[in-house]
């Protein structure tokens, strides 16, 4: 009877739990699972038709959405975690990024990693991220991208030293001496004031430091490892690239100017990344009503409450086949001519990639010098053909390192001729 007994009580509150989760989205269709992909046990239990898990915004990209039938649906779990909109459409993402400063904030439960080291940029909300915002924007404009790499390997006793004797330095040189350069770091501890209103403590010079520096170089070099993946994929692409670097840079180094002439490379760069989003997903919760007017299933507008969590699936609006046709193949050619500010892959809005110049320009400069002098092969296994490599190999993503990306891929590099 006491068995009897708790497997009722137990069902029960997964009906109340069920019940209450459609009350909070308001009934929307979707998925009802027994744990929300991004709880404890979503992440812990494998992606199974019965069950998202972590990986199902990649391994069910083609039938996500109602097979993307639906701009917006609900996540509801019935035994553990939060219910929550998930949005698929790059139309809904603009809605509700484009506009959401003090309409939404980013989790704090979600955001502990990157506050290990300190409060960041990509951790903080309202008047702390403007602060951490107007600090640090300059240090990405065009004229001042600097490379991010000095204090990769620093702890965090280190990271103080480090800050103090940079404090130290730019106090010797008074208010009116001359930086020896305006990179981040030093714009970071030169805000370094304890007492300040507007300026940083230490534990938040280091927590951008590193936000930075993990952010701005994982994602990256995991979009690099797709973009090397896909043009020993596909050879005609790889030629056109060689040639079009060749035609410019000629013998030359990259600068500034001579990259933004290289279309074609670019365009590939942004194919890889729009196939694997380094960001997987954008989360934010609502502080107040934010009206979303869809045309998928209908024509409608479609509140998403004060209280409420969005999740955004970056996978799933990249590969959704109503803005991007035939999503699932490799075509740097959808990019060429589109307006930077139309890249979607950087997020949108006032809280989109502060880096993605930077992004841009570092890998562009890699690829560029790369394969100049350098070809890109892949490795078949026996009797394999290249679509049946790209079935084992380029749809093998998940998160590697703290970044969305393919996994490790082995290439055969050669002296190009």
């Amino acid at each position: 009877m006491l068995g009897v007994a708790l497997f009722t009580a137990l069902i029960g509150g997964c009906i109340y739990k069920l019940i209450t989760g459609l009350r909070s989205v308001r009934w929307l269709p979707g998925l009802r699972v027994p744990f929300a992909p991004m709880s404890l046990f979503g992440v812990l239990v494998p992606t199974y038709w019965w069950n998202p898990g972590s990986k199902w915004s990649w391994e069910w990209r083609q039938t996500n959405f109602m097979s993307h039938k639906h701009e917006i649906i609900s996540i509801v779990p019935f035994i553990w975690g939060r219910p929550a909109y998930h949005v698929g459409s790059l139309n809904a993402i603009k809605q509700i990024l484009e506009a959401e400063q003090r309409r939404t904030i980013k989790p704090r439960d979600l955001m502990v990693p990157l506050l290990l080291w300190g409060e960041n940029l990509i951790s903080s909300n309202d008047e702390m991220w403007k602060r951490h915002r107007r600090i640090m924007g300059p240090a990405f404009s065009l004229s001042t991208l600097q490379v991010l790499n000095k204090t990769w390997n620093q702890l965090e006793k280190a990271m103080h030293n480090l800050v103090a004797t940079r404090k130290k330095e730019l106090d010797a040189l008074g208010v009116g001496g001359e930086r020896p350069d305006d990179g981040v770091f030093t714009r970071l501890v030169s805000e370094l004031d304890e007492d300040a209103k507007h300026g940083l403590d230490k534990g938040e010079v280091i927590g951008n430091t590193f936000a930075m520096l993990f952010a701005g170089h994982e994602t990256t070099a995991n979009t690099l490892t797709a973009t090397f993946g896909f043009l020993a994929l596909y050879p005609e692409h790889q030629d056109q690239v060689a040639a079009e670097i060749r035609a410019v840079l000629g013998d030359e180094d990259p600068t500034l100017d001579t990259l933004s002439a290289l279309p074609i490379l670019q365009a590939c760069f942004y194919e890889s990344l729009r196939f694997f989003p380094a960001g997987v997903t954008l989360t934010r919760d609502v502080l107040e009503d934010i009206s979303v007017t869809v045309s998928r299933p209908s024509h409608q507008t479609i509140c998403l409450e004060k209280g409420s969590r969005i999740i955004i699936d970056m996978v799933g609006v990249h590969h959704d086949p109503n803005v991007f046709q035939d999503p699932e193949s490799f075509k740097p050619e959808r990019w060429h001519n589109v307006p930077e500010h139309l890249v979607s892959m950087f997020g949108l809005g006032p809280r989109g990639c502060i880096g993605r110049k930077f992004a841009v320009t570092e890998a562009m400069c890699f690829l560029a010098l790369f394969l100049r002098d350098w070809e890109v092969d892949i490795v078949l296994q026996d009797g394999e053909s290249r679509e049946e490599y790209k079935d084992r190999v380029m749809t093998k993503a998940g998160m590697v390192g703290l970044a969305f990306g393919v996994g490790p891929i082995t290439l055969q590099v050669s002296k190009r001729s």
